[in-house]
């Protein structure tokens, strides 16, 4: 999974304040659903795109980079920014859930399946590919780490 702030490079690490849009690029080795949460500075991680549980609205094909930020922006007010009073190095996680009809995806599916200290050690992870799943009912938590690809971004929030 290849994610970048849109405009703004990589290194050094980006600096945000209380109120900054922030436009995101995104790729994916899958093709799926797409899910955006935030890990802000007190490691605290909630749900950015769609709210927590929702299904999402915005699928990403194999290996095609789009503009995350304009496809989440046409579905949510007020527009993608920063806020919140934890100042310090923060990132976005961005999952991609290979599966036909998107699927309710909260931060305690998150969480059970990678762990915060996981999430916050490596830079950028992907898992393999796999098919979709058949038609019975699915959910989150019968996915194979083979269906879920993973890209995060770090910045600092000067709040």
């Amino acid at each position: 999974m290849s994610l970048e702030f849109h405009g703004v490079p990589r290194n050094p690490i980006p600096s945000f304040k209380s109120g900054d849009e922030f436009f995101l690029n995104g790729s994916s080795p899958v093709h799926g659903w797409v899910y955006l949460f935030s890990i802000d500075a007190d490691r605290n991680l909630d749900p950015v795109y769609p709210r927590d549980g929702e299904r999402s609205g915005i699928r990403l094909s194999r290996n095609a980079k789009k503009d995350l930020s304009a496809a989440i922006n046409a579905k949510i007010a007020p527009t993608l920014h920063f806020e919140g009073s934890a100042v310090g190095m923060e990132r976005l996680v961005v999952v991609v859930v290979d599966t036909e009809e998107a699927i309710p995806v909260t931060c305690a599916h998150m969480r059970s399946i990678f762990p915060l200290s996981v999430l916050f050690a490596h830079e950028q992870r992907t898992r393999g590919l796999a098919p979709a799943a058949g038609p019975r009912e699915l959910t989150f938590d019968r996915l194979g780490l083979n269906q879920i690809a993973i890209g995060t971004l770090d910045y600092y929030y000067e709040g």
